[in-house]
Parts: structure tokens; C-alpha cells; sequence
């Protein structure tokens, strides 16, 4: 998040400029886009990880759910990635 929070105070100020005052409206609209843009790649994100973990779950149909959470506290203990993690 700090490289973004520098390039974000980086633009703000090329953004909103004197002869735009009062109302900037270039400023928001650009704040606007950003904004929508970001919820966009959130929704993104969420969606991803879903499939992600749906597809994960596929891979062990019969396997009963305290099965399932022992296995993931084996493979937290053992320091596993997501993609390590079966």
C-alpha cells in the first residue's frame, strides 16, 4: 500500500489545480474513475479468490469438513503457500 499511497500523492497534486478552483472538476472526475476502477478490481479480486477456493474444495468431495480443517492446521504449521496447500 505505500507504493500506491506515493503515487496517489504524487498525481493528487498534478490532479487538482489552481485553475480549476473551486469546483476541480477534472480532479473528481479523475477521483471518480480511480475510485470506480479500485471497487472494479476488488470485486475482481473476491471473485478470484472464490473460484480459487471452490476449485480447492472440488479436489476433496468426500472429505469430511473437521477432516478438511485438520488437514489446513497441518499445513499452516508446516508454513505452506496457498498454492502448496492442497
Amino acid at each position: 500500500m505505500g507504493e500506491m499511497g506515493g503515487a496517489g500523492n504524487a498525481c493528487g497534486s498534478q490532479m487538482f489545480q489552481a485553475r480549476d478552483a473551486p469546483t476541480y472538476i477534472p480532479a473528481m472526475i479523475a477521483c471518480s474513475v480511480l475510485f470506480a476502477t479500485e471497487i472494479v478490481l476488488y470485486i475482481c479480486w473476491r471473485q478470484y479468490y472464490v473460484y480459487a477456493n471452490n476449485k480447492k474444495a472440488r479436489q476433496f468431495p468426500d472429505l469430511p469438513e473437521e477432516e478438511r480443517i485438520k488437514l489446513a492446521v497441518l499445513a499452516a504449521e508446516q508454513d505452506q503457500t496457498d498454492m502448496q496447500n492442497p
